[in-house]
């Protein structure tokens, strides 16, 4: 193996091991789009629905409710986020995707 190749692999797998002992972070962010979402995390990155998972807090969902004294019945939660909102985001090990976990702040 040439020593350019192995200076290769050994920077590759240097990049790897520092990757992968990165602590998780968790970032503020604030939704600039609703449809399709985005969030800014910072003055020079914004990110789509490419790179964000939705925790159900963030989302419109429907599920069933049974009253006091009532039967079950279907509603729907309109929990979509919206323009101006702050939202808390788990960036997952790797840096790739970013956790909405819930909305931060005056809501």
């Amino acid at each position: 193996m040439p020593v350019s190749e192995l200076t290769d692999v050994l920077r590759k797998l240097s990049q790897q091991t520092t990757d992968a002992a990165k602590p998780a972070a968790m970032l503020a962010g604030t939704v600039t789009s609703a449809s399709p979402l985005k969030i800014r995390i910072s003055q020079k990155l914004e990110l789509d629905a490419d790179f964000l998972i939705l925790a159900r807090a963030v989302t419109e969902y429907r599920t069933d409710i049974t009253p006091s004294g009532g039967s079950r019945r279907p509603y729907t939660i309109h929990n979509a986020l919206k323009i101006g909102e702050h939202v808390l985001l788990f960036q997952v090990p790797g840096g790739q995707k970013f956790v909405v976990l819930d909305r931060i702040g005056e809501g």
